[in-house]
């Protein structure tokens, strides 16, 4: 998600990787085991940044369920709110990472201040699975194409809706290509295209 970055700097909003939940919550190198809650793993994340993690205004994290699935969250420090959104729709292992999610955020904010109460501050917080209000994938194998999507529409304060876009849309506006040309521009190693096979990006998100 570095490549949008960009447009959304001044918004303060900062993205975690897949890395982050798949070391938050160990379930094993083929997403089989248990899951196992691992903080340390992860606790550093973020520290580099100039407020801390918890000085973010928005937190975007994909989430590669059990390495067959993809959704995301986004953790809003302002409102205190953690949502989901999954394109399969309301689960309720989806209730894991929010829950997870949570725990983190309680951990993070008792190390980084350790005289304040983290009971108290994390009673104030919210967990949402908005999954209802997700455009839904109907077919086996979009998840990755639908969080991306939705990803880079939060990141943009736009919000999600079941009516924002479908399925078809990415067929329509060839989404998998423009976001296979984004990443490969976002590559250090990449050849430099023709203009013949360079793609109009500027419908690569479908959109209502």
């Amino acid at each position: 998600m570095n490549i949008i970055r960009p447009l959304v700097r001044n918004r303060r909003v900062h993205f975690f990787s897949a890395y982050f939940f798949s070391r938050l919550l160990d379930t094993g190198p083929h997403g089989t085991q248990t899951p196992s809650y691992k903080f340390d793993e992860v606790k550093r994340w973020g520290d580099r940044l100039s407020n801390g993690i918890l000085g973010v205004k928005e937190l975007i994290i994909p989430i590669n369920h059990r390495n067959v699935h993809w959704l995301c969250l986004k953790v809003s420090m302002a409102n205190k709110s953690i949502m989901l959104w999954d394109s399969s729709g309301v689960k309720e292992s989806n209730q894991l990472y929010l829950n997870t999610m949570l725990r983190y955020l309680k951990d993070k904010f008792r190390a980084t201040s350790p005289q304040e109460d983290a009971d108290d501050w994390i009673a104030q917080w919210t967990t949402l699975d908005d999954s209802a209000n997700c455009p839904r994938q109907y077919n086996g194998y979009d998840c990755g194409v639908f969080t991306i999507v939705n990803m880079t529409l939060l990141a943009q304060n736009i919000p999600l809706s079941n009516t924002l876009y479908e399925e078809q849309d990415f067929q329509n506006l060839d989404t998998r290509r423009r976001i296979a040309y984004l990443l490969w521009e976002a590559s250090s190693n990449r050849p430099q295209p023709t203009s013949t096979n360079r793609p109009q990006l500027d419908r690569a998100l479908p959109s209502k």
